[in-house]
């Protein structure tokens, strides 16, 4: 409520406001060197309506899922010690951010709208 006297106005769940529902899980298996990971990501879905427009929107439930292995060269050789790879990718299925229809066409606050990112990281620790 802005103003006294006036509606209140229930904006969960509305673009810009927090959802309902947003969350993310993650799954880690290691054995010696190798390890694995795979995380789930999920926003619930929201309604969209514009000040300048009479539409009202729906906007679709966003879940994905990223994946990475690792390897730790330091468990296997000395002379390789603290050198980790990581090979990974984020949205695996490729998942299209829902249209929202604003200036951009998605809402860069819950999705992104590059799809999926493959990625190798190298990193060490001395």
């Amino acid at each position: 409520q802005f103003v006294e006297g006036f509606p209140v106005v229930n904006e969960l769940a509305t673009l810009g406001r927090p959802q309902k529902f947003r969350g993310n899980t993650r799954l880690y298996w290691t054995l010696d060197a190798l390890s694995a990971a795979a995380n789930v990501n999920y926003s619930d879905g929201y309604r969209f309506t514009s000040f300048t427009s009479p539409i009202r929107q729906t906007i679709e439930s966003s879940p994905t899922v990223d994946i990475s292995v690792s390897y730790d060269f330091g468990m296997t050789t000395d002379a390789l010690k603290g050198f980790r790879a990581t090979l990974g990718a984020t949205n695996v299925t490729d998942e299209a951010p829902s249209f929202v229809n604003q200036i951009f066409g998605f809402d860069f606050n819950v999705t992104d709208p590059r799809g999926r990112l493959v990625y190798l990281t190298v990193s060490s620790e001395w």
